[in-house]
């Protein structure tokens, strides 16, 4: 027979492995937000910084498709 203290150990444990963290989508979004931000400020202040669209762009000479790519990816899922 399960006592009071047997059934709150086993709500316990599974409330314990329900947790779920959104630490790498929240990183996703600020990397995505970042990048379309630092587009939009390279191209107000004309330091063309970061070049071309957001897909295959260049930052500072560097190609950022797969980057891109990889994000749309992830964001897909």
């Amino acid at each position: 027979r399960m006592t009071k203290a047997d059934v709150e150990a086993r709500k316990q444990h599974a409330h314990d492995h329900q947790l779920v963290t959104h630490k790498w989508r929240n990183r996703r979004w600020a990397v995505l937000i970042l990048a379309n931000l630092l587009f939009t400020l390279s191209f107000w202040l004309d330091i063309q910084m970061l070049e071309g669209a957001l897909t295959a762009s260049r930052f500072v000479g560097f190609h950022l498709i797969d980057l891109n790519s990889a994000l749309q990816v992830m964001l897909a899922h």
